[in-house]
C-alpha cells in the first residue's frame, strides 16, 4: 500500500485494514453464527468495499477462464451478499466533509 499512496498514507490504510481485519477476527473466534453484526466507520466500509468488489470479480473471471459457474457456490454467494450489503450502507451513509 505504501507504493500506492506513499509513506504516511500507506501507514494509515495499513492500520485501517488491521482494523477491519480484527473486527472479523474477534467476531468469527468467539461465535459460530449464520449471521454477523459489525460496526465499520464510513472510512472501514468503502475499503472493504474496494476490497471484495475486486475479489467478487477476480473470482468470477478465473472461473470463468478455467470454464467453471461460480453463480451456486456458497461462498461466492457469501462474497456477493456481504459486498451487496455493504454497497447498501454505505449508499445509506454517505460521508461528511
Amino acid at each position: 500500500m505504501k507504493s500506492n499512496y506513499g509513506l504516511m498514507e500507506g501507514r494509515r490504510k495499513n492500520k485501517l485494514f488491521d482494523a477491519i481485519k480484527f473486527k472479523f477476527e474477534a467476531a468469527f473466534t468467539q461465535d459460530q453464527k449464520d449471521e454477523y453484526e459489525f460496526e465499520f466507520s464510513f472510512e472501514e466500509m468503502d475499503m472493504l468495499h474496494s476490497f471484495v468488489d475486486w475479489y467478487v470479480k477476480e473470482l468470477d473471471l478465473e472461473a470463468e477462464d478455467q470454464g467453471e459457474n461460480v453463480s451456486d457456490n456458497p461462498m461466492f454467494l457469501s462474497l456477493v451478499s456481504v459486498r451487496n450489503q455493504v454497497e447498501k450502507e454505505l449508499s445509506i451513509r454517505k460521508p461528511i466533509f
